[in-house]
């Protein structure tokens, strides 16, 4: 998925009512955890116009939370930007500033540490955190480029198969595909063996689908539904989605 991906997902997938049916659904792939953060800690969803303040305070006070929470806080404190109370506007304006500045300074402290030596574990790390930066700031075009660009010149660094784990070419096909570098992607992914990871399979349609090689796409997603018993609604939405949208004959999977 593109970062614009994320913010359609609650309307595109099945929205819980209950925590205990938000925890059902991410247990099975269907959705990520904050859904059941929310439900459980809140009786007033986070994502509907009226907001608990004090409970997006609470929130906003953990250091340590996942890209998934700081997108949807985001997403609600970019909308309280424009409240009419200057109050409320300005929490929103100062909470967006405190989120980006702790990945701010989580980069600043690993680069300090980079000075003396070449860890080329640290230089993924910063382009894991520079990525984050971007997927929080999608509506900003200039600034979502910067940061997108800064985690491709900290990921090419440690390009090199020994020194980078598959996880990481995950994000780094992940950034190119948002640069719009597909010819890159594509030549990345051809470099791994990717038979049996669905994830890396699903990258490569998505690159496919972007360079219009519809047949491609085509054989591709063929191959994903065969692993029926690893799919899931998000998978399968997904896959359905580029056929659909490529006007090619679904296969016997779909």
């Amino acid at each position: 998925m593109t970062i614009i991906d994320f913010y359609k997902r609650k309307i595109d997938y099945y929205i819980p009512k209950t925590p205990s049916a938000a925890i059902n659904a991410y247990e099975i792939g269907i959705l990520p955890i904050e859904y059941y953060i929310y439900k459980a800690t809140s009786t007033i969803s986070l994502d509907e116009d009226v907001v608990d303040i004090n409970e997006i305070e609470r929130i906003i006070s953990i250091p340590d939370l996942d890209i998934y929470v700081n997108c949807l806080l985001i997403t609600i404190l970019e909308r309280l930007i424009n409240n009419s109370d200057p109050e409320l506007a300005l929490f929103a304006a100062e909470s967006i500033n405190l989120i980006e500045s702790r990945y701010n300074m989580k980069i600043e402290k690993i680069n300090k540490e980079l000075l003396d030596k070449n860890e080329p574990e640290k230089e993924v790390q910063i382009a894991h955190l520079y990525y984050e930066l971007a997927l929080l700031n999608y509506k900003k075009e200039s600034i979502k480029l910067f940061y997108l660009e800064e985690a491709y010149y900290k990921m090419k660094n440690v390009i090199f198969f020994d020194k980078i784990l598959l996880k990481d070419i995950r994000i780094l096909v992940k950034i190119l595909i948002e640069l719009k570098q597909y010819e890159n992607a594509i030549s990345l992914l051809y470099q791994v063996n990717k038979e049996n990871d669905i994830s890396l399979l699903i990258l490569v349609a998505e690159v496919e689908f972007e360079r219009k090689n519809y047949i491609e796409v085509y054989k591709i997603v063929s191959h994903i539904f065969s692993y029926k018993k690893e799919l899931n609604a998000q998978i399968g939405t997904i896959c359905s989605y580029w056929l659909d949208s490529s006007w090619i004959e679904r296969s016997e999977y779909v």
